[in-house]
């Protein structure tokens, strides 16, 4: 089986137009990859700045609440929290039991 000069020539030429689109696409990808790393380091600064930006906030946040008056906002109370019944008589009756006590300093449930 001879191989004839023309068929070694476009063999060859083959190869050389695969090793060239090899080298144009491994071009591309590296253009996409270093977009996309530039993409990346903007999207970390923009991250770095966001959790400074938090950070400065949060302290401020802790600041202004270390300074307020005894930490209570001013204004409307909140409506109070009903106790089951159970809840109450259970109470009632341990304190009672306390109240026997001599020793025990407390205060009365019969006011109010």
């Amino acid at each position: 089986m001879s191989v004839n000069r023309n068929d070694e020539v476009s063999l060859s030429d083959r190869y050389v137009l695969l090793l060239q689109n090899a080298i144009k696409e491994s071009r591309e990808l590296r253009a996409q990859v270093a977009t996309r790393e530039e993409e990346r380091q903007e999207s970390d600064s923009k991250m770095e700045r966001l959790l400074n930006r938090v950070e400065e906030l949060c302290e401020k946040v802790s600041c202004t609440e270390s300074n307020s008056s005894g930490g209570r906002k001013k204004g409307k109370r909140t409506a109070s929290v009903k106790v089951p019944s159970q809840c109450r008589n259970d109470f009632r009756k341990m304190y009672k039991a306390l109240k026997q006590n001599s020793d025990f300093v407390g205060f009365s449930f019969e006011g109010g």
